[in-house]
């Protein structure tokens, strides 16, 4: 095959890249470079053995196909040319200013028979190739692109700047039709918009909220993902990504009728999310265990150095059993893992059989709330909130092949949050008696000095604040399945 000869049109902080990629690439070879600036050409061409070319008129005439990567604002003027020269055009991103020119090119690439293509890098960034299979119809999506203020790319706002890159990946998501956009933005040190943000509306009920500045100290390219089974998490700057999945066995009761199922969801699908990390070249896993590998061998407060030997539930026996294979993976593959030890966490969309759920629910519709032994169970209720904090907290910075405990700062009994959940609903709650349930334990309590002092992770929610946010959405809820 003869080598597609290449030429690159602005050879500056992204042209220089293209122009190295040409002359690696084996079906590609550099021919030229063009730049306003005739000893950076002369640099950049002598790097990689290209010729100098005065003008973009002369250097169409010896190549097939060409780069871009000049100003956007040149950016319909100068691929219009090419096109115009019979030429495949690789152009930066954005294709152009407006629409219009962006349609025009399109148009005019269709009449010559030419490759028209814009450089949306950032979908293929590998960390994007991973999560990609584990993308489905996401309903709500998240996206924050932030970098330190440069001079280059201030010929246009934020938005064709750096905002471009998220709007393309989030409508490669095929989440259909835009049915509403609000949007707000400011310039701060440059004429045009330095600072913006988007919130889209799509015919297929997704919304996507986007943020990009221009003008942080810090510098981040970050997604999130919410779906109907699963949450996702991708840092397009540190090429890391976490998946958390609904899929597991969740409760000590069902469990106990259900152990071959928990087993082979719980420990099975563990393995086979261990596996694919390794085969994927992920390199970091936070994994949510639970209070219940305590068991019978544990003194209260819960200390993660305690043995967790003699789990009193099979739910209870396949959570140590996923952080073991956890532990192992990180022993064997060099895989970075945490496991995070969740005590009773409670909350705003909380699964239906659990216990504050039930209660507010009870609360709300009148029907008798069915207690399992006498109230007196006491656990370290921890806010959904909190829970969250720490997770990120810990996919941020806790060492690998550690534990720790994830639970609320107050300990209190089952009959404290049915009298704490009636003082706020103002209602009284109809109790229906029944023995203990197998398998429950009468009191959790976390200890969570190390997470304190490894991650600066302490919980922040009373449980009297926490418990009327619960209220107010179970109250408040039209259709929440």
């Amino acid at each position: 095959m003869t080598p597609l000869r290449a030429g690159v049109i602005g050879v500056g902080h992204l042209g220089q890249h293209h122009t190295r990629l040409y002359a690696s690439l084996p079906g590609s070879r550099l021919v030229g470079v063009v730049d306003q600036s005739g000893e950076r050409a002369r640099m950049i061409a002598d790097k990689h053995g290209a010729k100098v070319f005065r003008s973009i008129d002369e250097l169409l005439d010896h190549i097939d196909v060409v780069s871009i990567a000049v100003p956007t604002s040149a950016h319909y003027d100068v691929a219009k040319t090419c096109l115009q020269a019979g030429k495949h055009v690789l152009v930066e991103k954005p294709i152009a200013v407006t629409s219009t020119e962006a349609h025009e090119l399109v148009q005019l690439a269709e009449q010559r028979g030419c490759r028209l293509q814009v450089g949306h890098s950032e979908r293929f960034n590998p960390i994007m190739q991973v999560m990609r299979p584990h993308i489905g119809r996401p309903v709500f999506v998240e996206c924050h692109r932030l970098s330190s203020f440069t001079d280059r790319g201030t010929d246009v706002d934020v938005i064709l700047d750096l905002m471009i890159h998220d709007l393309d990946m989030v409508l490669s998501f095929n989440p259909g039709a835009v049915e509403d956009v609000q949007a707000a933005g400011v310039p701060v040190l440059s004429s045009t918009i330095d600072i913006a943000n988007a919130r889209i509306q799509f015919a297929s009920g997704c919304v996507a909220n986007l943020t990009a500045s221009r003008v942080s100290t810090n510098k981040m390219r970050r997604l999130r993902l919410f779906q109907r089974d699963n949450y996702l998490s991708i840092d397009c700057h540190t090429r890391q990504g976490m998946i958390c999945r609904r899929e597991a066995g969740t409760g000590v009761r069902p469990s106990i009728a259900e152990p071959a199922r928990y087993a082979d969801v719980n420990v099975r699908g563990t393995q086979n999310i261990l596996d694919a990390c390794q085969a994927q070249g992920v390199t970091r896993l936070a994994q949510a265990s639970s209070s219940s590998v305590y068991g019978l061998d544990s003194a209260v407060p819960f200390r993660e150095s305690d043995p967790c030997l003699r789990p009193v539930s099979p739910y209870a026996a396949t959570k140590r059993a996923c952080e073991l294979i956890a532990f192992t993976a990180h022993h064997l593959n060099a895989l970075s893992v945490t496991n995070l030890r969740f005590f009773t966490v409670y909350g705003p969309r909380q699964r239906p059989d659990m216990f504050f759920r039930r209660v507010c629910e009870r609360l709300l519709d009148g029907g008798a709330f069915e207690m399992f032994g006498s109230g007196e169970q006491s656990r370290s209720f921890t806010y959904v909130g909190d829970v969250v904090d720490a997770s990120c907290a810990a996919m941020d910075r806790a060492p690998s092949g550690t534990t720790y405990n994830v639970g609320g700062g107050e300990e209190a009994t089952m009959a404290d949050v049915i009298a704490l959940a009636e003082e706020i609903s103002g209602r009284t709650l109809a109790l229906e008696r029944h023995g203990a349930a197998a398998g429950d334990v009468r009191r959790t309590r976390a200890d969570v000095e190390k997470a304190e002092a490894e991650l600066g992770w302490h919980p922040t929610t009373s449980l009297a604040d926490g418990l009327e946010a619960q209220w107010a959405w179970v109250a408040g809820r039209v259709a929440t399945p």
